[in-house]
């Protein structure tokens, strides 16, 4: 018996130390980590918007500027750059961000229109080239895909992947050969 009893200590003690822990602390990668909307706002000062969910054209060759971050809001207001084409009128639209009632998402203002307080949240990031971001725009919800300049060639598969997963279909809004022009 006593043989018996070290042969299942043994073994035991070989599977607590082979086996990774269930409930240890996932780390930063985590999917709810990867929707903190604010966290995309911290460390993205600029973004092209790449792919759109509808195909209007309003949105081509968008481009977004910080021009405030306050951490302990948390807030955050962007200008989006509106190039004009498509018959649509040339234009820059302040986009005002205010803490949500969750981390993904935030209370949305356009050009301070404080009484159509709207809601965005955030559906993917990777923190260093993209976001895949519902954010309103004319009063409906767009599903976007935003992108570094310097991934704006070279989109990670990761990225594309969400949107498609995300947002079901997918509009080109930025493409190298328009866009430089305007």
């Amino acid at each position: 018996m006593m043989q018996l009893n070290i042969i299942v200590a043994a073994f035991l003690g070989a599977v607590s130390l082979t086996t990774p822990a269930v409930f240890a602390d996932p780390g930063p990668n985590t999917q709810n980590d990867a929707r903190d909307l604010f966290k995309v706002f911290a460390t993205h000062p600029s973004g092209l918007a790449l792919l759109d969910a509808d195909d209007d054209g309003d949105l081509d060759c968008m481009k977004a500027v910080r021009t405030n971050y306050d951490e302990s809001g948390p807030s955050a207001e962007y200008v989006w750059i509106l190039k004009g084409l498509n018959g649509h009128p040339m234009k820059n639209i302040t986009v005002h961000f205010e803490k949500g009632d969750t981390p993904d998402k935030a209370v949305v203002t356009v050009d301070n229109a404080q009484d159509q307080k709207l809601e965005a949240r955030a559906i993917y990031a990777d923190f260093h080239s993209c976001a895949v971001l519902d954010i309103p725009y004319n009063s409906k919800p767009r599903c976007l895909l935003w992108v570094t300049e310097e991934a704006k060639d070279n989109i990670p598969s990761k990225c594309h992947e969400e949107f498609l997963k995300n947002c079901n279909t997918e509009n080109i809004i930025y493409d190298k050969e328009t866009c430089d022009q305007v």
